[in-house]
């Protein structure tokens, strides 16, 4: 049997210090800053929040990082990648103008901003290390760094149990062409045709060109559908509606791959992953959130990305559920008796992520990291 992965924990609450103070804490416990080298230059990869999130990461949990490698002379930069859906990420100017709106700059970081895929959709392709990708396409600065801090902020998620360290690698440090392989295994949205409003937003906003203007609606080309879900959203008339059993098993799988190809570039004990389980939402920093789903977690720090989202979930099946929020209004309604909310709080919110499936089955078929974990206490 593997040896468990240790993961790190504090609470959110100031008993002990502040929440930024255990964060410096822990990394100094896991021994992270021995393994850095004057000079390395060093990812800090979190998600910067799209524009109109008011719950995602705050930047000073970034500056608490770069200030901390920084002493031991590494070269932090802040760092995430462009989106495959055309909102405000979607280009590297677009994306550093968000970062600036959300307080990610070089002057609140100290250091550099860098969107990692850069202008072009920039990356190296990484070979012989995934079961599923032929090659993998990590995005060019972060394939390039020396070491990485991987900050992922701990959410509910459509397509995925938990949106922690695997999603934060597997999606976040590779380029567009990556991101939609793992997206194309998902199931295009229901099309109505009738309900089409003649708008057009769709048409702009589709990475794969599947709308076309057709007379007085839109023609939806199936076959080109890449699933990223962005014209659900932006839907004016109620034409497209998400497709609830739709199997997210493949992204699922694929992601992992691209995790594991996106550390591979890195050395051994270069890469450390830290997950905030504050503000826990029902979907992740890619659009506007509302009441949280669970209270807080706490902090958690890991090598292994397995071991850290393992944490986390279990951690929020421990926690009351945010009063108000979407499983506290499930948990008080009709709909109660149909879901096991001591085990399972993924599920009431998307029904098709299956949460047993992917920690029994594909999170250990990815070879990305242990499942089994212990826990740590500062």
């Amino acid at each position: 049997m593997a040896e468990k992965s240790t993961v790190w924990w504090a609470s959110a609450d100031t008993d002990g210090g502040s929440p930024l103070q255990k964060l410096t804490k822990i990394i100094q416990r896991t021994g992270y800053l021995h393994n850095l080298a004057p000079g390395d230059d060093l990812a800090i990869k979190l998600h910067m929040s799209e524009v109109g999130n008011v719950r995602g990461l705050r930047p000073m949990w970034a500056r608490s990082v770069a200030d901390q490698v920084k002493q031991v002379g590494a070269q932090p930069f802040v760092t995430d990648t462009t989106t495959l859906y055309r909102h405000g990420r979607s280009t590297a100017l677009g994306y550093l103008q968000t970062a600036a709106a959300h307080g990610f700059t070089a002057e609140s970081m100290g250091c550099p901003v860098i969107i990692a895929d850069g202008f072009h959709n920039t990356g190296t392709h990484v070979e012989g290390h995934t079961q599923h990708f032929q090659r993998v396409p990590v995005a060019q600065a972060i394939y390039d760094a020396r070491a990485m801090v991987a900050i992922a902020h701990c959410t509910f998620h459509p397509g995925f149990p938990i949106a922690g360290a695997i999603k934060n690698l597997g999606m976040g440090c590779t380029t567009k062409e990556a991101k939609i392989a793992m997206h194309q295994h998902e199931t295009a949205p229901g099309y109505t045709a009738e309900r089409c409003v003649g708008c057009w937003i769709c048409i702009g906003l589709c990475p794969g060109g599947a709308f076309t203007k057709g007379e007085g609606s839109v023609v939806f080309d199936e076959s080109k559908c890449v699933g990223c879900g962005d014209c659900i959203g932006h839907c004016r008339g109620g034409a497209l509606q998400p497709r609830w059993d739709a199997d997210n098993s493949k992204t699922q799988l694929w992601t992992c791959d691209a995790a594991k190809a996106a550390l591979a570039t890195f050395g051994e004990g270069k890469v450390l992953q830290i997950g905030i389980g504050m503000e826990i939402t029902q979907v992740c920093d890619c659009g506007a959130t509302g009441l949280p789903a669970v209270c807080d977690t706490g902090i958690f720090v890991s090598y292994d990305p397995v071991a850290l989202d393992r944490a986390m979930w279990d951690k929020m099946h421990e926690v009351a559920l945010y009063p108000g929020g979407p499983l506290d209004r499930i948990a008080n309604s009709d709909e109660a008796a149909q879901y096991d909310l001591v085990h399972d709080r993924a599920t009431p919110l998307w029904a098709h992520v299956g949460p047993q499936r992917y920690w029994d089955e594909i999170v250990p078929q990815s070879g990305l990291g242990n499942v089994e974990y212990e826990l740590e206490t500062l």
